[in-house]
């Protein structure tokens, strides 16, 4: 009974400590927490036009004003990321999702 009693106490300050470490990363569902686009209008711009171009450079048949719109969102978010983590190149993922999707 002892050896349940501690197992059962492990677990609840486990469970804890896992609760306690999640919510210290700020929220992805708020626009200040890094959920938001939080991308400059200007940069925007720039980043479409520029993805814009590519796109019709490219070979196949895709829709450009769709690419460009995903791709230029994903490269101008200025949104945190969590500390310490390692993300792919904007402009690669930006380019290959803009890519799946139109």
């Amino acid at each position: 009974m002892p050896d349940n009693l501690r197992i059962l106490i492990y677990a609840v300050l486990a469970g804890a400590a896992i609760v306690a470490v999640v919510f210290s990363f700020p929220s992805l569902t708020t626009p200040d927490g890094g959920g938001g686009t939080g991308a400059d209008q200007v940069q925007f711009e720039a980043i479409f036009a520029q993805e814009m171009s590519h796109c019709q450079s490219q070979p196949e048949d895709i829709d450009c004003q769709c690419y460009a719109s995903i791709s230029g969102t994903i490269q101008s978010d200025t949104a945190t990321r969590v500390p310490r983590a390692q993300y792919a190149g904007k402009q690669d993922l930006a380019r290959w999702q803009a890519g799946e999707s139109c």
